[in-house]
């Protein structure tokens, strides 16, 4: 075990550059995790223009019913509409076409209104949900009214409702800062565990010493498990850190889909430690392993979405994220905190995607360490 125990000394010394980068992540997540807790959904108010061509009771019912939820602005003339749409004055027109109140029982919601809008929006999306809810109401309720403003009016009254307390799947044990912790989880173990381990196995990696140790007794594969099991050490090692450092800040034990993010995480880990790995397997410099870890690090952070999320990226970038181990981890991510569809098929797939990335890296890693030795084996030959 002599270069396991070597590994634990040198990483002794190496010690100070992990502790920073652990400190900072620290110190930053606890005010962030703190935060997110205290979110509050808050509705957003569309600036709306709206023309009534049908100019009926029924039309009229529902702009009024329109201005409860939007700030109406009132405009004339098509190149005033043009000006405030393009310089964002107004955020949509909506134009309630004429024969609305005739076409209400059995026409789509796209018939009856036409829209004029420059850019697409939440809010927007809001608006097309909230005629098509107001719509399918009314038509159901003229099932049971004779009058359509009787059934408009029943509509309105269901439609307000009033509070209602909401509940997400594994809402107790994967609480908003929870998930914020584990969100940003991956770059610090990219940087910590690249930024650790790296130094350590270029400076195991030096030819004088693989020469010394191809004079000695020790053999290829024994050489390769005892730096495998000292990096598998350190990383669950570091892991355990983490989580008990997130149980803290969480107060108390980790339940439920928390206990899928562990594994997520612990995953994850896996994966960084086997990329360190493949990395230091190149006979590269101090400044070139910096680099590369910047890269590796910031680039799956930015491209997978750990520091954008997700649904804000395009499909190209998406598409290439894919073959990257954080999307995968992400994406369980988004499941557990419901940002995504929560499907445990899915959850189940990504995991396993991302263990076969660990498995990967380890065995491409153990392959150049093999070649490397053999290389050192023939030149003190």
């Amino acid at each position: 075990m002599q270069v396991f125990k070597l590994f634990f000394k040198i990483l002794n010394k190496k010690k100070q550059s992990a502790l920073i980068y652990i400190i900072i992540f620290i110190s930053i997540s606890v005010p962030l995790v703190m935060s997110s807790e205290k979110q509050e959904f808050v509705s957003t108010k569309l600036d709306l223009c709206i023309f009534d061509e049908d100019n009926t009771p029924e039309s009229k019912a529902l702009v009024k019913y329109l201005k409860k939820s939007s700030n109406t602005v009132e405009l004339e003339g098509d190149d005033v509409i043009m000006d405030a749409l393009y310089y964002e004055t107004v955020d949509c027109v909506l134009t309630i076409n004429k024969g609305y109140s005739k076409d209400l029982s059995h026409k789509d919601a796209g018939e009856l209104f036409t829209t004029r809008y420059v850019h697409e929006s939440y809010a927007l999306a809001q608006l097309g949900t909230t005629l098509d809810s107001y719509v399918s109401t009314v038509r159901a309720y003229t099932f049971t009214e004779d009058d359509t403003m009787a059934a408009i009016k029943q509509a309105e009254k269901a439609l307000k409702g009033g509070n209602t307390k909401v509940t997400t799947k594994g809402e107790d044990s994967f609480s908003p800062r929870l998930a914020a912790y584990f969100q940003y989880m991956p770059y610090i173990m990219l940087a910590v565990i690249i930024g650790t381990l790296c130094p350590l196995l270029i400076t195991l990696g030096r030819k004088d010493l693989r020469f010394r140790t191809n004079c000695s007794c020790i053999k290829s594969r024994s050489y390769s498990l005892q730096l495998l099991a000292g990096s598998a050490l350190f990383v669950l090692g570091l892991w355990l850190l983490f989580m008990i450092v997130g149980m803290i800040m969480t107060g108390g034990a980790f339940t439920g889909n928390a206990l899928t993010a562990m594994l997520n995480s612990f995953i994850f880990a896996l994966v960084t430690g086997s990329i360190a790995m493949v990395i230091c397997s190149f006979e590269l410099d101090v400044n070139m392993m910096n680099l590369v870890s910047q890269v590796v690090g910031l680039g799956m952070s930015f491209f997978c979405g750990i520091f954008v999320p997700q649904k804000y990226l395009g499909e190209g970038v998406l598409g290439a994220a894919r073959f990257m181990p954080a999307y995968w981890y992400i994406r369980v991510n988004d499941m557990l905190c419901a940002k995504q569809h929560y499907v445990a098929s899915d959850v189940i797939k990504s995991l396993l995607i991302e263990a076969g990335f660990a498995v990967l890296f380890i065995v491409l890693s153990l392959l150049l360490l093999k070649t490397k030795f053999t290389r050192a084996s023939k030149s003190t030959t």
